[in-house]
């Protein structure tokens, strides 16, 4: 037969009982206790095993046991060690053997709770824990009574306080055996002594040199505290020496190089003097070659009349041109009000002929109505209205004629105007050609001649400037090196030398200057002079000319020179323009290097960064291979803990009997020692048993303080290498967090799985006694109605029946009903706060696994 699975504490189902509440209630037949038993463990099974389970979740890590360790210190410090049957007649409530007991209850547990592993090696752990402790209080508390041994478990001490004492004895009765034999020597010798007569002076002469003894010990101790002060001040003063010496050697390195220093400079400036007196002579000579190629210009100047004459004349035509177009314009705009006045009237004129014209009709209409009154008066007035009507419409027509005739003038004008507007923009046109021609042949001959001028005025400004700042630096820094400097009277002397050399050097540029201001100044007197001698050259050559052509030439030229003048300023502002648009270029572009050299920065940046973040993800991924082996060597030892439960209990039963056999030798020594107390023979027996007894136990906690001993150097050298690595205490740390998450996830499962089976439990029990409610209901229901088939009279179709003779029972509250109804509400109370403790329990044990936090306390 194929067995049916079921869930978990499945048999507890068949307690239950058809009652209106649907709560286990037990059967009368299993008895008292056993009805109080099970009751107490349905209504308190969920309070109960609550507060050991949060106990426990809250602090995982480290177990608490002092409650618990102080009762059983309390319970088993002296008594335990006692035989059982005088500890029974002590404490006749007092159980026999715990050992025994909690192997029942463990194996009882294990058989009732087949379904939970995981509880059941929990509890099987802890009662190994609690019963380890009782064995190791049991074993004190034997120490205790046998060695004296205080409750700090201070072994070693004691043991080692005995022996001294033994050794103290033996040395006691060696030294009071030496003292009598000194005293005994002491005797005969005062006895001998009796019989000198020289026993005073040898007295007085001793205690003489004792006192010289003292003082010359006194006076050694001063003579060696001077000796060891003289030391100190003479290796203080040599190492003030030594100090002194290597102070003074680094001076002198350092005027030597000063003074090397302060040479190479003065070298600097003697050939910046001498390529600045270079420099001097070069100008000298371009000024000169300045003066020639002015000299040139002037010779050329003939040519650029004939030109200048061509210019005005063009010049002329375009302003007669311009005074024309102005005209023209002027005509226009009159024409265009004469033409914008005549609309206006021509509209006002159109207006009164329409209202005359609907007048007439109007007047027409009258006529026509009154034709047969007067017909020869009407035929007049319409011949006269016809007649008016004729006129008027010619007149329009005349009106209409001048319109156009004005709108065809508008538009000849208008071509007129466009006609001389292109012959202005062709003049202009050709114009600026001229002009520009005239440029282009003028500027070889004078720009190339400006821009070299002007950028040897730049890199002479250039060059001063940087001469400036030179000077200046070198000035501060022979005034720091002279402040500095031992000898400084031949630096200043020097340096006053090279003053009156710069002094003299910059008369010579003053000097230079006023020459080049005065070969300017005759260079522009020659000009004027040539021009008059060119201008009396020209009246010898044609004494006919008027004085106004004299005029218009010498107007010519005063033009030609303010052109040229424009022509240099256009140059400059040109010039100007360009210098900085390239300072733009120039930054602009240095802004773009800039820029390209932050953005290979960032780009570097971010690629260590990236680096860094691959080496940290490879270490993320080596650490946690580590964890996973961790885990999964936690696992296999888990594993080997629960496989090993049975060997736990073996030598949990070997520690028993023991711990029997040891009580049992105390309880015969005890007799024995009772038998023994008037016999002194047997005294020494027992003492002897007793030292032998005493040996024995001493040579073991020797050898076990020994390797005690040398598990806590271990200890301390694996904890100095800790505190060098630590990456190691890291995985120590991990792998108690790992500890403490997996019994965290066990306790959450665990409570899961129990609860859904409590769920499950309480659902069938609800569909059970929904399933009887129904049954019976629906019993009642048939019963019901054959009663009231049978009761109903056939006769009477409207079933008439004397509803006021009825008799209805009010009938008062039965205990019982109200002692349910209590019951089930301090039940309910209970499952609901049962519930919400599991519910507040899952969320406290999610929230801890998912952040992986300890400190989390609920």
């Amino acid at each position: 037969m194929s067995s049916v699975m079921e869930t978990p504490h499945a048999g507890k189902l068949k307690k239950y009982e058809f009652t209106p509440i649907g709560y286990a209630e037990e059967k009368r037949k299993e008895g008292i206790d056993l009805l109080k038993e099970n009751g107490l463990k349905r209504s308190l099974e969920s309070g109960s095993d609550l507060p050991a389970e949060r106990k426990r979740v809250r602090n995982p890590s480290v177990v608490d046991e002092t409650f618990s360790s102080t009762r059983l210190f309390n319970d088993t410090s002296f008594d335990e060690t006692v035989p059982e049957g005088i500890i029974q007649e002590r404490r006749p409530n007092s159980r026999k053997n715990l050992v025994d007991d909690l192997l029942i209850k463990d194996q009882e547990t294990t058989e009732n709770l087949t379904s939970n592993p995981l509880k059941e090696t929990e509890s099987s752990l802890k009662k190994l824990q609690m019963e380890n402790y009782n064995l190791r209080i049991k074993c004190t508390s034997l120490l205790k009574f046998l060695n004296n041994i205080s409750d700090d478990g201070e072994i070693v001490k004691n043991l080692e306080i005995l022996d001294e004492l033994d050794d103290l004895k033996v040395r006691y009765r060696q030294l009071n055996l030496d003292y009598t034999a000194l005293q005994k020597q002491c005797d005969r010798i005062e006895d001998q002594n009796d019989e000198h007569e020289d026993i005073a002076k040898l007295k007085e002469s001793n205690d003489k040199l004792k006192e010289e003894l003292r003082s010359t010990k006194e006076n050694l101790i001063d003579t060696d505290a001077q000796l060891q002060q003289l030391k100190d001040t003479i290796k203080s003063l040599e190492n003030k020496i030594f100090n002194m010496r290597t102070e003074q050697t680094e001076k002198e390195c350092q005027h030597g190089m000063q003074v090397d220093l302060l040479q190479s400079k003065i070298n600097e400036t003697s050939t910046s003097l001498t390529s600045k007196e270079r420099e001097c002579s070069d100008l000298k000579e371009k000024i000169k070659w300045l003066t020639s190629q002015l000299q040139e210009f002037d010779h050329q100047s003939g040519s650029l009349l004939d030109l200048q004459s061509t210019l005005d004349s063009k010049n002329e035509a375009i302003r007669n041109l311009e005074a024309q177009l102005q005209r023209n314009e002027h005509q226009r705009q009159s024409l265009e009000r004469e033409v914008s006045l005549l609309q206006e009237e021509l509209s006002s004129i159109r207006e009164t002929h329409q209202k005359i014209i609907t007048h007439k009709d109007q007047q027409i209409k009258q006529l026509t109505e009154n034709l047969s009154s007067s017909d020869s008066e009407a035929v007049k007035r319409l011949n006269e209205l016809s007649s008016e009507r004729l006129r008027l419409l010619e007149t329009n027509k005349s009106l209409k004629f001048s319109e156009k005739d004005l709108k065809q003038t508008v538009k000849s004008l208008e071509d007129q105007l466009n006609s001389c507007q292109e012959e202005l923009h062709a003049s202009q046109d050709k114009h600026k050609e001229k002009v520009s021609e005239l440029l282009r042949k003028q500027l070889p001959y004078t720009s190339s001649e400006v821009e070299a001028m002007r950028q040897e005025l730049l890199e002479m400004r250039k060059s001063n400037d940087i001469l400036k700042t030179e000077n200046n630096s070198l000035s501060r820094r022979l005034d720091n090196l002279i402040r500095q400097s031992p000898s400084k009277k031949s630096v200043e002397v020097d340096i006053q030398r090279k003053n009156n050399e710069i002094r003299a050097l910059r008369s010579t540029v003053k000097d230079l200057e006023h020459e080049l201001q005065d070969v300017t100044s005759n260079v522009s007197k020659l000009k004027e002079n040539h021009k008059e001698e060119i201008q009396k050259l020209r009246k010898q050559v044609n004494p006919d000319l008027p004085t106004d052509v004299l005029e218009e030439k010498s107007k010519l030229q005063n033009r030609i020179s303010l052109l040229q003048m424009e022509l240099n300023s256009i140059k400059d502002t040109k010039e100007k323009e360009l210098a900085m648009w390239r300072r733009k270029y120039e930054t602009i572009r240095r802004s773009n290097e800039e820029l390209l050299q932050e953005g290979k920065d960032q780009s570097g940046q971010l690629s260590n960064i990236l680096n860094e973040k691959d080496k940290e993800i490879l270490q993320l991924q080596s650490r946690f291979n580590s964890l996973l082996t961790e885990k999964n060597s936690l696992l296999n030892e888990l594993s080997k803990v629960r496989s090993h439960k049975d060997d736990y209990k073996e030598e949990l039963k070997k520690n028993q009997s023991r711990l029997e056999f040891i009580t049992k030798e105390f309880v015969k020594l005890k007799d024995a020692s009772k038998q023994a107390e008037n016999s002194e023979d047997a005294k020494d027996i027992l003492n002897n048993k007793w030292y032998s007894k005493y040996q024995s136990m001493k040579d073991k906690f020797l050898g076990e303080l020994k390797s005690l001993q040398d598990e806590n150097l271990e200890l301390q050298k694996s904890l100095l290498k800790q505190k060098a690595n630590p990456n190691s205490t890291a995985e120590v740390f991990s792998k108690t967090t790992e500890k403490g998450t997996l019994k965290d996830e066990i306790d959450y499962y665990r409570l899961k799985y129990a609860n859904e089976v409590k769920q499950n439990n309480d659902l069938k029990t609800m569909n059970q006694y929904l399933n009887r409610v129904l049954r019976a209901s629906s019993q009642h229901v048939k019963l019901d109605i054959l009663k009231l088939q049978n009761e109903v009279p056939v006769y009477n179709p409207y079933a008439d029946i004397p509803f006021h003779n009825m008799r209805f029972s009010h009938q008062k509250i039965k205990f019982k009903t109200v002692a349910l109804l209590v019951l089930s509400c301090i039940r309910m109370k209970t499952t609901i706060e049962a519930r919400r403790w599991d519910r507040q329990r899952l969320d406290y044990l999610k929230r801890k696994i998912v952040l992986n936090q300890d400190n989390i306390s609920w």
